[in-house]
């Protein structure tokens, strides 16, 4: 049934549009591009929040919870990245 499709001529060369459509009547297929299409094209973030955990994880704090490293590195890269949420000042 793929192989005969026709594509529309207004597609946005979006796959996740295409699949989205598709999920009725190829559902197997639309399961697994969706799978897919979620892996992230390189290994850049990982490899940051990995960076940020060695700084957090020292041989003083090798007995932290997996939970609390998690907490922390979430913490710093929202510091990071400026994501703060700001506190409105009663004046």
């Amino acid at each position: 049934m793929y192989d005969t499709m026709e594509i529309d001529s207004d597609n946005d060369n979006n796959p996740f549009t295409f699949w989205h459509k598709q999920k009725d009547n190829l559902s197997l297929l639309a399961k697994i591009a969706k799978s897919v299409l979620v892996i992230p094209a390189s290994s850049a973030e990982s490899e940051r929040h990995f960076s940020i955990a060695g700084q957090i994880v020292t041989e003083l704090r090798s007995s932290l919870d997996p939970e609390y490293v998690e907490a922390l590195v979430v913490l710093k890269e929202a510091y990071i990245n400026k994501m703060w949420p700001t506190v409105a000042r009663n004046e």
